[in-house]
């Protein structure tokens, strides 16, 4: 009953969290997890992040735009823009990186940035993250490649999220 991102913290194990026969792994006691995560939330609460009131948005990836945002239900709510597998990725805005990782279906090496209580930033497909959570980043920095993990061709899923819903990009 352990996260396996706690687990990759607990031995230094980045993503894509892979390991090899003769590897050892702490799995820390459910004794120590609790107390572990009730510092975390002291931590948490102690360093407030200021965000920005009003988000000054700049592109991700400069490439040609291969799919455009669709309204309806169906699919994944966002843009693919077409570029070369190791192209740099930029943070369209300012914010904190929120999520690194693979785990979820479909998306590949995955990025998330929050940009404020309203907004998100997801970058989907990557090559290689160049960020970790926690992660303070600027607008215009790079912060991945661009890749084609889970895709067939090398692209950039590009989405953004207003209160939890997916908005057009552009």
């Amino acid at each position: 009953d352990v996260n396996y991102i706690k687990i990759a913290k607990w031995n230094n194990i980045r993503s894509p969290y892979k390991l090899r026969v003769g590897d050892r792994i702490i799995i820390k006691s459910n004794k120590f997890r609790k107390k572990e995560s009730s510092d975390i939330k002291y931590k948490e609460n102690k360093k407030k992040v200021k965000y920005a009131s009003n988000v000054k948005w700049g592109r991700p990836h400069y490439g040609k735009i291969s799919k455009e945002f669709s309204y309806s239900d169906i699919g994944k709510k966002g843009i693919d823009i077409a570029g070369k597998i190791g192209d740099d990725i930029l943070s369209s805005s300012d914010g904190m990186v929120v999520y690194t990782g693979n785990g979820i279906k479909g998306y590949g090496n995955l990025i998330i940035i929050k940009h404020n209580d309203t907004f998100l930033s997801a970058y989907a497909h990557t090559n290689k993250i160049l960020v970790e959570e926690n992660n303070l980043v600027k607008k215009g920095q790079v912060i991945a490649k661009l890749g084609d993990t889970d895709s067939i061709k090398p692209i950039l899923h590009f989405q953004i999220r207003k209160n939890g819903k997916s908005v057009d990009p552009e």
